[in-house]
């Protein structure tokens, strides 16, 4: 259908004609949004949109629908649920003109107080005028996070990073200031600031957002590409983070499953040779490294992580009476030279992955506790023998004092 055709029909005279265009499974539709809008029931015709604007096949049509039928009657419907429409309608748009739309969308929704930039001066008092106007409401406030930080998406894939994580400031500052929100608005904030982070190279910022978002959404809201790209990007954050040496929270989520028999099954692999701390298994896994080349780029800082992770299965393998290690056990268990022990200890400390103390003199360290972490099930066997030798202990202890002085126990 032509622009100037959209603009000289009205809405139902827009449906009428948009029927004949459309294929058969979107005319019932069609005609479903013609008798609720003469009708006049916004509401039923909020969801009867959103069907539509669902379907795999309306994606030609949405654009004119929005300007011809939607846009008259716009502010009837439910905010939240516009912008949701609009968001699906800025899909069928090139970045450039998706900005626009969805800027144009933004500019007509009330603006949160809590939107504002954080000024150091006292705020003026309030007049006659700011006690009359009307707060926006709470499906209000949702919307205007949803439009926003959908403009900051589109400023993303346009390159323009300042003014993406000035939009992801805004929505973060809105949504502290209101309880409630729907999942899908804390959703698309934390998928879009994932997206940021990822593209500034900052692994940990990026690993924990991606994790928030995936807990806000179902794994059946993603395609399958979607599932295989969100693991691969989770993984290689988790072992090229600076701060992170808990894999529990990816290791034990199910969109990791979603690498399963794909090309880079073997990267989850090396998650868990991570987890488990050991050195041999991730040696042998040099050679597939570059296969992925960020990880080849960072192989030296792998194998300082890989060691401080042998540590800490170092440490917690032994029983809490046997925690004074010689500087050559930790080297043998780590596979480092001798004078490279010390450096690796004190970094463990300072990330606190471990606790305890040095004898330089001695070359020996007492580390009396280690990081709490997922365990694998051969680590898990090993705490529970651990754990039934010391009941074993403390049942022989009791049965000792027991025999000693029976009168206590009568």
């Amino acid at each position: 259908m032509s622009a100037s055709m959209a603009v000289d029909l009205n809405p139902t005279a827009y449906l009428a004609a948009l029927k004949h265009e459309a294929p058969a499974e979107l005319q019932p539709l069609l005609d479903h949004l013609a008798t609720l809008y003469d009708k006049k029931l916004y509401h039923q015709l909020t969801l009867a949109l959103q069907t539509f604007v669902g379907h795999p096949q309306s994606g030609p049509f949405l654009v004119g629908l929005w300007e011809s039928f939607i846009s008259p009657f716009k502010d009837r419907l439910n905010q939240l649920r516009l912008v949701e429409i609009g968001v699906r309608v800025a899909h069928e748009l090139e970045p450039t003109r998706a900005l626009e739309f969805l800027s144009a969308l933004l500019s007509s929704l009330p603006v949160p107080p809590s939107a504002a930039t954080p000024s150091t001066k006292p705020p003026p008092a309030p007049t006659a005028a700011d006690k009359d106007e009307q707060l926006p409401t709470k499906t209000e406030i949702e919307a205007f996070v949803l439009a926003r930080i959908s403009v900051a998406h589109y400023s993303l894939l346009l390159g323009d990073l300042d003014e993406t994580k000035k939009g992801m400031d805004v929505c973060e500052r809105v949504l502290d200031s209101v309880d409630g929100v729907e999942p899908s608005v804390t959703g698309a904030w934390l998928r879009v600031s994932g997206d940021y982070y990822k593209a500034k190279a900052e692994y940990g910022p990026f690993y924990r957002t991606t994790l928030l978002y995936l807990s806000c959404i179902g794994l059946d809201d993603l395609s399958a590409d979607e599932r295989v790209s969100r693991a691969h990007d989770l993984s290689l954050a988790a072992l090229l983070g600076e701060t992170i040496y808990n894999f529990g929270e990816l290791l034990t989520h199910p969109i990791l499953d979603s690498l399963n028999g794909t090309e880079f099954e073997w990267i989850k692999g090396i998650l868990l040779t991570f987890n488990a701390g050991d050195i041999g298994r991730f040696e042998a896994a040099v050679p597939n490294f570059p296969r992925e080349p960020i990880l080849q780029e960072n192989h030296p800082f792998m194998r300082q992580k890989i060691c401080l992770m042998a540590l800490i299965e170092c440490v917690f393998r032994r029983p809490s009476h046997e925690r004074l290690l010689p500087f050559s056990t930790i080297a043998a268990e780590t596979k480092l030279p001798l004078d490279e022990v010390e450096h690796l200890i004190m970094k463990a400390l300072s990330l606190k992955l471990v606790r305890g103390s040095l004898d330089q003199v001695d070359s020996t360290a007492t580390l009396n506790w280690v990081q709490p972490r997922v365990l694998d099930k051969t680590q898990i066997g090993a705490l529970a023998g651990r754990l039934g030798e010391w009941r074993d202990k403390v049942k022989g202890l009791a049965d000792d004092v027991g025999g000693q002085t029976p009168g206590l126990f009568a």
